[in-house]
C-alpha cells in the first residue's frame, strides 16, 4: 500500500543502527544477506573495545513489520 499521493514505497529499508547494547554484548539485526553483510558485521565489530562482543540476531521478520532489535525488546533494569 502506496501512502496518499501515491508516492513512495511501503518497503521500510534496512538498518543496523537499531540495535541493542546489554553490558557488553552489542546485538545487531541480521537479514540473511550473505557476504556483504558479513562485510558489514566486520566493520561494526572491529572497533568495538573489549570486552565488547558483537551477536547477529536474525530480524528479517521484525523488518517486515517495521520494527527492529532495540524496538522489540522489552528491558527493564534495576
Amino acid at each position: 500500500m502506496l501512502p496518499p499521493g501515491g508516492r513512495g514505497s511501503n518497503w521500510a529499508g534496512i538498518s543496523y543502527t537499531n540495535n541493542l547494547v546489554v553490558d557488553n554484548t552489542v546485538f545487531v539485526p541480521a537479514f540473511g544477506l550473505g557476504e556483504a553483510e558479513l562485510e558489514i558485521f566486520s566493520d561494526i565489530d572491529r572497533p568495538l573495545p573489549q570486552p565488547y562482543k558483537l551477536v547477529p540476531i536474525f530480524a528479517q521478520y521484525s523488518l517486515l513489520r517495521n520494527g527492529g532489535i532495540h524496538c522489540r525488546s522489552g528491558i527493564i533494569r534495576n
